[in-house]
């Protein structure tokens, strides 16, 4: 459940890159460093 909604709301703030990369850029980060949409947790973790 909180994996899930953890998930949900993750979501809501990267589906807009824009915004996502304006909560980004006082920390140092930009549109560089967004990970592709299609990246899935389970292709990082591949053995």
């Amino acid at each position: 459940e909180l994996r899930d909604a953890f998930n949900k709301e993750l979501k809501k703030i990267t589906s807009d890159e824009a915004e996502f990369v304006r909560l980004l850029k006082p920390y140092g980060f930009g549109a560089s460093e967004v990970p592709p949409a299609n990246l899935r947790t389970a292709t990082l973790c591949k053995a």
